[in-house]
């Protein structure tokens, strides 16, 4: 399936500049609403919040920027927000369901 993802993401005319942004453009929505959810305390979305870190992480691994990946779990589930026990449940919960990110990741 991750296969067939990114074979349709190379057969993309989109230029590298437009590919950048498109990426920062994600990052930055996604930590906007992860940072919305949890910093709010809204916690019957924290399953979401933990959904959009996964999908950033599963797209920064898949186009070969695993460090990247990891600066953002860095971010949210380290840093920023370790003292929210249920958010981080999710995170861990969503992680555990992805093949790509549980193969790079370690929480």
């Amino acid at each position: 399936m991750y296969a067939e993802i990114i074979k349709g993401l190379s057969n993309c005319k989109i230029g590298a500049a437009d590919k950048k942004a498109f990426l920062n453009w994600a990052r930055q929505i996604g930590g906007e609403r992860i940072d919305h959810i949890v910093s709010n305390k809204h916690r019957k979305a924290y399953k979401r919040a933990a959904q959009v870190l996964g999908a950033l992480c599963e797209v920064l691994i898949l186009i070969g920027q695993e460090s990247d990946a990891h600066v953002l779990v860095n971010e949210y589930y380290f840093d920023k927000y370790r003292r929210f026990s249920a958010f981080r449940k999710e995170v861990q919960a969503v992680f555990q369901t992805s093949n790509v990110v549980r193969s790079k990741m370690v929480l």
